[in-house]
C-alpha cells in the first residue's frame, strides 16, 4: 500500500508540474515580446532624418501608443519626431499640432531639455513660415532655457538665434551667434555637429558678398553632414553652394550644385525643397536662355506641384511664361503671367512678385503696348518700395523684441531683489510693514512702466532720426555725382578720335577710355562703371607709375593747357579744361595728339564752355570773372568744408583732395601741394572763372563722409544754399 500510495503522489506532483507550465506558456503567448514596445519608437528616430514622410506615419502610431501606456516621456520624444517630420514635408498645421499637444503634455510632466526642445523647435516652425519676428522671441526664450543645461544646448540655442539673425539681415549679430556655436561645440567635442555651424557662417558670407569665405565653409560643412549621416543637412549646403557660384556668374557650377541638392530631396522625399531647388534650376536656365534645360526643369517641377496641392507658386508660372517668350512667343508668355497675377493668391512672395511685375511690363514694352507697360512698371514699383517697408518692419520688430526681453529679464531681477527685501523685512516685523511694502512695490511698478514707456520712445526717435540721416546722406552722395562731366558727352568725343585715349580724373583714376584704347589693351567689353579704377588695372604698373608723377607734377596756372610729352611712359598728357579736372591720356609714343585729335578736345572744351555760360551767376560778371557775391560764398564755403574736415577726422586738407577725388596733387620743392584747392581759400588767389562745381562737390562729400555735430552740417548745408543761389 505504501508504494502504491507513493506512485500516485508522484503522478500527480508531475501533472501539477505539466499544468503550471501550460499556463505559464499560455500567459507568455498573451504578452508581447520583450522591447516590443521600444520598437516603433526605435524606427521612428532611425527614418526621422533619412526618410521623413514614413518617419511621420511611424512617430505618429509610436505617439499613440506610448501615450496609451502611460509612458509620456516616449510619447513625448515620438510627437518631437512626428512634428520634425512633418515640416520637413512642408505640413506646418500638423507640424503646430504637434508642438501644441507637446505643450499640454509637458504641463504636468516634463524635464528642463524638453520645454528647451519645444521652445527650439517653436521657433523653426516660426522661421519656416517666414515669420521671423516670432522666431526670434522663441530662440531667445530657448537661449535662456539653455543656460543651465549644457555647451552642447547652448550651441544649439546660438546656432538657432544666428540664422534668424541673418534672415533679418543683422549679419554682425549673425556671425556673432554663429562663432559661438562652433566654439561651443568644439570645446565640448562634438564635431559631428560642427556641420551646421560651419553652413550657416558660410551663408552670412554669401549674403554679406565675401563668396570665396562661403565657398570654403560651404564644402567642409558638406564633408562633415556627409560623413555624419545627416543627407538633408546636405542637401542645404548644397543648394546654398548653388547660390554661390550663381552669385559668381558660374552656371555650370551653380548647376552641378542644384543638381546634388535635388537628388537627396528626392530620395528624401521632401517635396517643398524639392520644389525649390527644381525652380532655382530653371531660372538658372531661362537666365542663360537655354530653353531645352527650362522646360526640362518645369516638366521635373510638374509632378512637384500636383503633388503639393496643384496649386502652381508664382515662380512655376513665371518661368513657364519665360519658356514661351524664349519660344518666339511674348503674347502668350504675357498672358500666362499676367492670368496668373490676377488670381492675387496671399501665398505669393512679395519678391516674387515684384520680379513677375518687371517682366511683364518687360514683354508689354516689347509688344509696342505702352500703357499697360507703364502701369505694370509703376505696380513693379510700389511692389519694390513694399519689400523695403517690410525690410525696415522686420528691423524694428527685431528691435521691439530685444527691447521686449531685456526688459523683462530686468524686471525679473527687479521683482527678485524685491522680494528678498521683503524677506528681510517680514522677519522684523511682519505685521507693521506688510502695507508700507505693497505701496512701495505699487510705485516701483508705476515707475518701471514709465521708465520703459520713455525709453521706448527715445529708441524709436533715435531710430527715426537715423533713417533721416541715412536718407539725406545718400542725397549728399547724389548730389556730388550729379556735380560731375557729362559722361555720354565725353564718351562720344574720345569715341569719335582714332588714336586710343583713357581720361584720368584728378586722383589719377581711370574715369573713361574710347574705343580704340579698349581694343589697344585688349578689352573690348570693358569700360570704366564710374566707380573709380585703378591706373595700373588698364596699363602696366611702371608705366601707371610715372604717369602719376607726372600728374602730381602738372602746373595748375589757369590757361588753356597744352599737350604734355611723357615720353618715359610711351605716352603724353593734356588737361581738359573742364569744370571737373580731367586730363587725357594718349597711349602713343607721339609727343601730343594728331591733329584730328586735338580739335576733337579742343571742341569739346569749347562746348563745355558753352554750356557753362548758361549756369553762369544771376548777376552779369564784370570783365569775365565771377560776381564778388558769388566769390565769396565759394570762399566760405570752401573754407567751412575744409574745417568741418579737419576738425572731424583730425586730418589735412591733403587728405581730403586724395579722399574725396576731386583736387589734384602736386608736388612743389619735393613736398606734396593742393594748390588748386588752396586758390578757393581765399579771394586774392581764386581764378577769375571758379571751378564752382568742384567746391560744391567737395562739401558734398564731406557733408557725406564725415562725422559731423548738427552745427557744422546747418552751417554747410546753409552754404551751399547760397552758393546754388547765386549761381543760378
Amino acid at each position: 500500500m505504501s508504494r502504491r500510495a507513493s506512485a500516485g503522489a508522484a503522478a500527480g506532483l508531475a501533472w501539477l508540474i505539466l499544468l503550471a507550465g501550460a499556463l505559464q506558456l499560455g500567459a507568455a503567448q498573451g504578452q508581447d515580446p520583450p522591447g516590443a514596445d521600444e520598437q516603433p519608437l526605435s524606427e521612428c528616430r532611425a527614418l526621422r532624418h533619412p526618410s521623413p514622410a514614413r518617419a511621420a506615419t511611424v512617430c505618429a502610431a509610436a505617439a499613440d501608443r506610448a501615450l496609451a501606456q502611460g509612458r509620456t516621456s516616449e510619447a513625448v520624444e515620438a510627437m518631437f519626431h512626428a512634428s520634425e517630420a512633418a515640416q520637413a514635408l512642408g505640413e506646418f498645421e500638423a507640424a503646430e499640432r504637434w508642438l501644441a499637444q507637446i505643450e499640454r503634455s509637458l504641463r504636468e510632466h516634463g524635464t528642463a531639455e524638453d520645454r528647451f526642445r519645444l521652445a527650439r523647435r517653436t521657433g523653426m516652425l516660426a522661421f519656416r513660415r517666414d515669420r521671423p519676428a516670432d522666431a526670434l522671441h522663441a530662440f531667445e526664450r530657448a537661449r535662456v532655457l539653455a543656460g543651465p543645461l549644457g555647451d552642447r544646448e547652448r550651441a544649439i540655442a546660438f546656432n538657432d538665434l544666428g540664422i534668424v539673425q541673418r534672415k533679418l539681415g543683422d549679419y554682425p549679430a549673425a556671425l556673432s551667434s554663429f562663432i559661438a556655436s562652433l566654439e561651443l561645440r568644439s570645446r565640448a567635442g562634438q564635431e559631428q555637429e560642427v556641420g551646421p555651424a560651419l553652413q550657416n557662417i558660410a551663408d552670412v558670407y554669401r549674403e554679406a558678398g565675401d563668396l570665396d569665405q562661403a565657398e570654403a565653409y560651404l564644402r567642409k560643412a558638406i564633408q562633415l553632414h556627409t560623413e555624419g549621416g545627416v543627407p538633408l543637412k546636405a542637401a542645404h549646403a548644397h543648394e546654398s553652394l548653388g547660390l554661390v557660384a550663381a552669385a559668381r556668374g558660374d552656371t555650370a557650377a551653380a548647376a552641378a550644385a542644384y543638381a546634388a541638392a535635388a537628388a537627396i530631396f528626392d530620395e528624401a522625399q521632401a517635396a517643398p525643397d524639392r520644389l525649390r531647388v527644381v525652380l532655382r534650376q530653371a531660372d538658372l536656365a531661362s537666365s542663360a536662355g537655354d530653353a531645352a534645360a527650362l522646360t526640362a526643369g518645369l516638366a521635373a517641377a510638374g509632378p512637384l506641384v500636383e503633388a503639393l496641392g496643384g496649386n502652381e507658386p508664382l515662380a512655376y508660372v513665371r518661368l513657364d511664361a519665360e519658356r514661351l517668350a524664349l519660344a518666339g512667343r511674348p503674347r502668350e508668355a504675357f498672358g500666362r503671367l499676367s492670368a496668373r497675377l490676377d488670381r492675387d493668391d496671399p501665398a505669393d512672395a512679395l519678391a516674387e512678385r515684384q520680379q513677375a511685375l518687371a517682366r511683364l511690363a518687360a514683354w508689354a514694352e516689347a509688344l509696342g503696348d505702352w500703357r499697360p507697360a507703364l502701369a505694370l512698371q509703376r505696380r513693379a514699383f510700389e511692389a519694390q518700395q513694399a519689400l523695403d517697408e517690410r525690410q525696415r518692419s522686420e528691423v524694428v520688430d527685431r528691435l521691439r523684441i530685444r527691447y521686449g526681453l531685456a526688459e523683462r529679464e530686468r524686471e525679473l531681477a527687479q521683482l527678485e531683489l524685491e522680494s528678498s527685501r521683503q524677506q528681510g523685512a517680514l522677519k522684523d516685523a511682519r505685521r507693521t510693514r506688510d502695507g508700507l511694502l505693497a505701496a512701495a512695490a505699487a510705485i516701483l511698478l508705476a515707475l518701471l512702466a514709465l521708465h520703459r514707456r520713455r525709453v521706448w520712445q527715445l529708441r524709436l526717435q533715435a531710430e527715426r532720426s537715423r533713417v533721416q540721416l541715412e536718407q539725406e546722406l545718400d542725397r549728399f552722395r547724389a548730389a556730388a555725382a550729379r556735380l560731375r562731366a557729362d559722361r555720354h558727352r565725353l564718351r562720344l568725343a574720345l569715341d569719335r578720335a582714332g588714336e586710343p585715349l583713357l581720361l584720368v580724373d584728378a586722383a589719377g583714376q581711370v574715369y573713361l577710355a574710347n574705343r580704340a584704347a579698349r581694343a589697344l589693351l585688349g578689352r573690348p567689353d570693358a569700360e570704366p562703371s564710374g566707380s573709380p579704377e585703378q591706373l595700373a588695372d588698364w596699363i602696366e604698373p611702371g608705366q601707371a607709375q610715372r604717369i602719376g608723377d607726372w600728374l602730381r607734377g602738372l602746373d595748375d596756372a589757369p590757361g588753356a593747357p597744352a599737350a604734355i610729352d611723357a615720353a618715359g611712359a610711351g605716352m603724353w598728357l593734356m588737361p581738359l579744361a573742364l569744370e571737373e579736372e580731367l586730363i587725357v591720356l594718349g597711349l602713343s609714343a607721339a609727343a601730343g595728339p594728331d591733329a584730328q585729335t586735338r580739335h576733337l578736345l579742343e571742341d569739346l572744351r569749347d562746348a563745355h564752355a558753352r554750356d557753362e555760360s548758361t549756369l553762369a551767376p544771376a548777376t552779369p560778371p564784370p570783365a569775365g570773372a565771377a560776381p564778388e557775391a558769388f566769390r565769396r560764398a565759394l570762399v566760405a564755403l570752401m573754407r567751412a568744408a575744409v574745417d568741418a574736415w579737419e576738425s572731424s577726422t583730425r586730418k589735412s586738407r591733403l587728405d581730403l583732395a586724395e579722399a574725396s577725388g576731386v583736387w589734384r596733387i602736386t608736388i612743389d620743392d619735393g613736398r606734396l601741394r593742393v594748390r588748386t584747392m588752396e586758390r578757393y581759400l581765399g579771394m586774392e588767389r581764386m581764378p577769375e572763372r571758379p571751378r564752382w562745381r568742384e567746391v560744391l562737390r567737395t562739401a558734398y562729400f564731406v557733408l557725406a563722409e564725415c562725422p559731423l555735430d548738427t552745427g557744422q552740417r546747418e552751417r554747410l548745408r546753409g552754404l551751399i544754399d547760397a552758393v546754388k543761389a547765386l549761381a543760378r
